[in-house]
């Protein structure tokens, strides 16, 4: 596992069968810490520079996979969510970002806790800018939901060109968020829209107008509700997250990184 720089930070091993723990890394050290660090970064960032898009994955495998395969543009948070000192050594280098993630509960929340810091960073990115004009606009970030028990390295490794095909097929953050999010509760009841409306706001106040009125109308179906009314809620939405981390029925929620798995 080499650091930014190109030098070797640690050392990683992958289980071969299903034994666990899946992944095993040198512990933290002064030299490495894994929240801190993209497998791949050092030899991925030109590419993403060029493709103006990374890929964000889980494993070394996938990554090197994907390097094999001739897609360069691709690093992994090896295992955990992606961090928010992983975002920001990837913030500048491109204006699209896929998260292709595992699938299974575990994997849907590590998404899920991925979009909530890498949203925020690359929101506070764009603000930053001090000429709108000249700048390259807003990041757009997406989310590829891969089906449950393929990894990216299956597609990558098939052919066919199915690793395009998927890449191609990547939803807008808010096109995965809401119905993921609204699935966690029961929309039928006024506190279960509420819910799902504190664990959005935070995004949607960090959002362009003309996308959000889109996005608008998504969540208004979702909650079987009216754009006017879910316009209303979203103002009127607490700043602060609320202190929670329960499934439908329940009476809080901390946003969309928390909340898909019970207490």
């Amino acid at each position: 596992i080499h650091d930014r720089t190109g030098k070797v930070a640690g050392f990683g091993a992958r289980s071969l069968d299903d034994s666990m723990p899946k992944y095993i890394n040198t512990p933290a050290t002064p030299i490495f810490d894994k929240s801190r660090t993209l497998y791949g970064f050092h030899i991925a960032s030109d590419a993403i520079r060029k493709a103006d898009e990374g890929v964000i994955v889980e494993g070394y495998m996938d990554v090197i996979a994907a390097h094999e395969h001739g897609y360069e543009n691709v690093v992994a948070s090896m295992g955990t969510a992606v961090t928010i000192d992983q975002v920001r050594q990837l913030r500048n280098l491109a204006t699209s970002y896929i998260l292709a993630l595992d699938e299974d509960e575990a994997g849907q929340e590590a998404t899920l806790r991925s979009l909530e810091s890498s949203w925020r960073i690359f929101n506070e990115s764009t603000r930053k800018k001090s000429d709108p004009l000249f700048s390259a606009g807003p990041v757009k970030l997406k989310v590829l939901s891969l089906p449950e028990g393929k990894d990216p390295d299956e597609f990558i490794r098939s052919g066919n060109n199915e690793w395009e095909k998927v890449i191609a097929s990547a939803e807008h953050v808010m096109d995965y968020l809401i119905p993921v999010v609204a699935g966690r509760f029961d929309v039928r009841s006024p506190g279960g829209k509420g819910m799902v409306v504190n664990a959005l706001a935070p995004l949607f106040r960090t959002m362009d107008p003309f996308d959000m009125e889109d996005y608008l109308n998504k969540l208004a179906n979702e909650l079987e509700s009216t754009p006017e009314v879910v316009r209303t809620a979203l103002q009127s939405a607490p700043r602060s997250k609320v202190n929670a981390r329960n499934p439908k029925g329940n009476d809080g929620f901390r946003g969309p990184a928390d909340g898909l798995s019970p207490n």
